[in-house]
């Protein structure tokens, strides 16, 4: 949506088993960068861009303060062009360097056309960059039943009937992640609907 109403979008989706990768989700961020616009950002940045991109090597290390400095002069020059949103899925697993990055920048971004969206699992522990303020916060419940039917339909293609249906609702209480996994498995296998659900092994 924000890129069709003109936004430039910059994504970062980290998983739970990139924590460990330093600079994985900054990475992510920049490699949508143009080169142009970071040779136009003072050298010590550009030179972290660089590197966070894995584009140079270097045989000194760079200072961890420059990458959060190196988002931060990116973001504003984007900006100059147009509004930016920073969209990153699963805060919680950002790598701990990435996170520094962002927070440093993000808190940094007051008059500048930029946005930042982060979703967070609830109830998983991880990084948690400091957002600007001000900061709105939404909880994202259970989907209805009638919300999950049209899930289903619109992603899979498939029509369950109404028992069927019910029993993957009660079963993902409302979670569309497991509710699409579910009625996958559940079309696919063809199981009769006294059957177990035939839960994916994943």
């Amino acid at each position: 949506d924000a890129e069709e109403a003109g936004l430039r979008v910059l994504t970062a989706r980290p998983a739970a088993n990139e924590t460990t990768f330093a600079l994985g989700a900054l990475a992510d961020l920049l490699e949508q960068v143009p080169l142009e616009t970071v040779d136009d950002l003072p050298a010590p940045q550009a030179r972290a861009v660089r590197v966070a991109r894995s584009l140079e090597e270097t045989a000194e290390p760079v200072d961890p303060h420059l990458f959060g400095v190196a988002l931060l002069g990116v973001l504003r020059t984007l900006a100059l062009a147009g509004p930016v949103l920073v969209a990153i899925d699963d805060v919680q697993w950002l790598d701990a360097e990435s996170a520094d990055a962002i927070a440093f920048a993000s808190r940094r971004l007051a008059g500048h056309r930029v946005g930042v969206l982060a979703a967070r699992r609830s109830g998983e522990p991880g990084a948690d960059p400091s957002l600007p303020e001000p900061v709105a916060g939404l909880a994202v419940g259970p989907l209805s039943i009638g919300a999950l039917q049209r899930l289903i339909a619109s992603r899979l293609d498939v029509s369950l009937g109404r028992r069927a249906l019910r029993r993957v609702f009660d079963a993902a209480a409302g979670n569309p992640f497991y509710a699409l996994e579910l009625a996958r498995s559940l079309h696919g296998a063809g199981a009769a609907l006294e059957d177990p659900l035939p839960v994916p092994p994943d």
